[in-house]
């Protein structure tokens, strides 16, 4: 396994620039300078998983560095109470369904809701909850589509897909099992939803 010098000198200017035009594309509100610090904590993670020894000897680095930056920007994100944004329409738009919402602080939300919206609110959690169990490309894919709204051309290059047409094959596998999981999540709650 390489060395975590031999990772930094191999892979921060290489995915520097690409790491930053995905971030600003995807977060409003992010300065520049916000972008900055989070490629740096995005690095000390690596450091510290490193250290921890829990990255895999045959780990996919250019992958692996750009699933912890979005991680990293999703929590600075919530940290701040910084939404996240739906960037422009471009082609994939379409096929993302409208009711896995955006990412907001909830107590600017609660005092306007009616009971409806409480249920979508509900259905949500439910969702983002299974999306927290999910496992292996299906943890990442999802929220980079749905949440982080990439392209799938960035994904194939941020997950290391060979080709947009893999990815969009997973994505649909992955698609159809967290929508199982929440119907029959939010079955059991006794909420009803139509797809």
């Amino acid at each position: 396994m390489e060395s975590y010098e031999q990772i930094v000198v191999r892979w921060y200017n290489e995915l520097h620039d690409p790491f930053v035009n995905i971030i600003r594309a995807k977060f409003s509100g992010l300065l520049l300078e916000d972008i900055e610090d989070i490629y740096q904590d995005t690095f000390v993670a690596v450091h510290e998983n490193l250290q921890k020894g829990t990255v895999a000897s045959d780990t996919n680095w250019r992958a692996y560095i750009f699933r912890i930056g979005l991680n990293q920007t999703m929590t600075y994100c919530k940290e701040k109470g910084k939404f996240v944004t739906q960037k422009p329409a471009n082609k994939d738009d379409e096929e993302r369904p409208d009711w896995l919402g955006t990412i907001a602080p909830m107590d600017q939300q609660v005092a306007q809701m009616t009971e409806e919206a409480r249920d979508r609110e509900r259905m949500i959690a439910v969702m983002n909850g299974i999306m927290a169990e999910l496992t292996g490309k299906c943890r990442d894919l999802l929220p980079d589509f749905y949440y982080a709204r990439m392209s799938m051309e960035e994904i194939c290059q941020a997950l290391g897909f060979a080709n947009t047409n893999s990815a969009k094959t997973q994505r649909l596998k992955c698609f159809k099992k967290l929508q199982e999981a929440v119907l029959a999540r939010l079955k059991m709650m006794g909420l009803e939803f139509n797809a």
